[in-house]
């Protein structure tokens, strides 16, 4: 702490160590101590609990440092080497890596793969398609000296970064949480490890989008306490229904959600009734009060005239008095407001429900006004339950509401950053 005190008026990015070993109130305080203080932090000391496969202990210590610092600051998880964990440090929030167990592991005949350590000799066959397996494959263990090294290392250097690669897919098609299931069932301590951010989900919900472009699928005892199955049985709290589905994972759904996301893009391996009608005004009220409060539904009108796709039969446009009420998206059924349904979510909630309260920057507030995004910097405030994706009101300093758009990133980290996206609005 006191060496960090010098470091700040350092002329070049430093690196700030977050030390503690396996004790977490250390990590604690150290994380505070220097997360607001540095943009890159480093949760050094962890090679150990790696090489050792305490995974569960290293899910804990680098949970503890990223829920203790901003959410913008850096994240070098340090030595992190093989790529069986890459996924693990990945889902925490590490941003990077470093390592020299490449080749390490190569001079000490160790063959990488994504899901273990192999020794050269116990190497029957060879699944790799890198240039060195290819060109050699067993024959690597006929090589000597240096140039075994340098080739097995090679090997190395190319099973991590196409593990990193993997990664990067999982992540961009939102199947990040699919992809650890699979990958974390290679070894029991690996799945400890994973099963162990189960006490961090009331961290990791917050951070979880309210909506993705892919569906759920059932990958076992975890699936249960995924960020997504835990936000939506939250959600449902707001539901009244006499008509409810009894759901493998959801528990009880209210008929007239059976369409919505997640409960209508989820994959489950067996069979459950669907296929319930509900009278389509009761269906629009139990998806407003699941995705904006209870309350919502109660303010979509008696006489609104409901339009629906030609090839799907699924609801699509909501009318009031000639005018356009709100909209429903096709992939997710989320209800997208128009102006005089967000009028009326604005005079019922009161702040700061459903808010993305924004500076007295006027300039800013008149960007907005003109259909311009919202951007962090100029935000005040936001609803701490609000997700990422949420459909929100924006509002000026004195609550007046301006626009109608859709959250880019969670409250704390709208909050925690000073530039980027913070709402797409329409």
């Amino acid at each position: 702490f006191e060496r960090s005190k010098a470091a700040r008026d350092a002329g070049f990015l430093v690196n700030a160590g977050v030390q503690g070993g396996r004790y977490l109130d250390l990590r604690e305080k150290a994380a505070k101590a220097l997360g607001a203080k540095f943009p890159l932090v480093a949760v050094g000391g962890i090679v150990p609990l790696m090489e050792s496969y305490r995974f569960k202990e290293l899910v804990d210590v680098i949970a503890t440092v990223k829920k203790n610092i901003p959410a913008n600051t850096l994240v070098h998880a340090f030595g992190l080497g093989h790529p069986m964990v890459f996924g693990l440090a990945c889902a925490l929030g590490c941003d990077f890596f470093d390592s020299a167990a490449y080749a390490l592991y190569a001079q000490d005949d160790r063959y990488l793969t994504s899901y273990g350590t192999v020794h050269l000799e116990d190497l029957r066959y060879v699944g790799c398609l890198c240039p060195v397996c290819r060109e050699y494959g067993l024959g690597l263990k006929n090589l000597f000296g240096r140039e075994r090294v340098e080739k097995l290392a090679y090997h190395n250097l190319f099973v991590s970064y196409a593990e990193l690669a993997h990664i990067k897919q999982a992540v961009s098609c939102g199947r990040l949480w699919d992809y650890l299931a699979t990958r974390c069932r290679a070894h029991p301590a690996l799945f400890e490890g994973f099963l162990a951010l189960e006490k961090h989900m009331p961290w990791l919900m917050g951070l979880d989008p309210a909506t993705k472009n892919c569906g759920l699928f059932y990958t076992g005892v975890d699936t249960s306490f995924r960020a997504e199955v835990l936000n939506a049985r939250q959600r449902l709290k707001r539901v009244e229904s006499d008509e409810k589905i009894d759901h493998p994972v959801f528990g009880p759904i209210p008929s007239g959600l059976m369409e919505f996301y997640p409960f209508g893009q989820s994959v489950l391996g067996g069979g459950f009734e669907r296929n319930i009608h509900v009278n389509d005004l009761v269906k629009l009220r139990q998806m407003a009060d699941y995705q904006f409060g209870e309350g919502a539904g109660a303010l979509i009108p008696d006489n609104v005239v409901i339009k629906k796709s030609r090839k799907t039969k699924r609801i699509r446009w909501v009318y009031h008095h000639r005018g356009l009420f709100l909209t429903v998206r096709a992939s997710d059924h989320f209800l997208l407001p128009k102006n005089p349904y967000a009028i009326r979510l604005h005079e019922y909630f009161k702040y700061p429900r459903l808010r993305v309260k924004l500076t007295d920057d006027e300039q800013a507030t008149q960007c907005v006004r003109e259909g311009k995004s919202v951007m962090c910097k100029f935000v005040e405030d936001v609803d701490e339950n609000l997700l990422c994706r949420d459909e929100c009101l924006v509002v000026d300093s004195n609550d007046n509401l301006i626009r109608v758009g859709t959250l880019h990133l969670s409250p704390k980290e709208i909050m925690d950053f000073d530039s980027g996206m913070a709402v797409r609005v329409r």
